[in-house]
């Protein structure tokens, strides 16, 4: 009767609401915008250490000679290569979260601004390459530019214990966003194509990642 379809739409309301309630916490999160702050104290501060300017040049100005050594296509292959891994694309991942926007909400208007702000941290993320001239770290040296240069880079700061402290904070709770976002794909899968709840979704899919990352964590790889 009407009562009962009134009661079951209630309840698919409050289901809704708390499956997209996580993901909508997570995105409004300001730890967000104090690592952009973090990032851009540290960028600021890297300009002014010694070896600054061959710093600068080695990431802004572009070397075409080296380009054509290792061909145009490698390096316009390896520029797309970095913008699909960096959002996502190839697992699906804005696509998910696309479905989640609102009706107030366009798809041009928030592509717009997802181009914005990822160009934004990247370019001011890629100002600290300056330090790894400073205390003589290769720019590609991976994830020797976390561990090594940028302790050396607050080891030299005023009050760098504390921008180290909240630094790696912050990055490991940017991870641990990076690692919601990815899971979403697992669980929206199973959401829509199973009828699974998200709260049943996370565990089974938990207990799965767990299992079959045993061989890749025990590998050695």
């Amino acid at each position: 009767d009407a009562t009962d379809d009134q009661d079951a739409q209630q309840s698919m309301t409050e289901l809704q609401d708390w499956d997209e309630e996580p993901l909508e916490n997570t995105a409004k999160h300001p730890f967000r915008w104090k690592f952009i702050v973090l990032i851009l104290v540290l960028a600021g501060h890297s300009l002014i250490l010694p070896g600054a300017k061959e710093g600068l040049s080695f990431y802004l100005l572009p070397d075409f000679r080296r380009a054509s050594d290792v061909g145009l296509g490698s390096v316009i292959m390896a520029a797309m290569n970095q913008s699909f891994f960096t959002l996502s694309l190839g697992i699906a991942a804005m696509e998910i979260f696309g479905s989640y926007m609102g009706k107030e909400r366009t798809l041009a208007g928030e592509s717009i601004n997802i181009l914005i702000l990822d160009t934004f941290v990247a370019l001011m993320a890629g100002l600290i390459i300056p330090a790894c001239f400073s205390f003589g770290v290769q720019p590609d040296a991976g994830p020797q530019l976390i561990f090594i240069t940028l302790p050396n880079v607050f080891a030299n700061m005023a009050g760098g214990r504390i921008w180290g402290m909240l630094f790696f904070l912050f990055m490991s709770a940017a991870s641990f966003s990076t690692v919601i976002a990815v899971f979403e794909n697992l669980l929206s899968s199973c959401m829509d194509n199973i009828g699974w709840s998200r709260r049943k979704a996370s565990v089974i899919n938990c207990i799965f990642v767990l299992i079959a990352s045993l061989p890749c964590v025990l590998g050695y790889n």
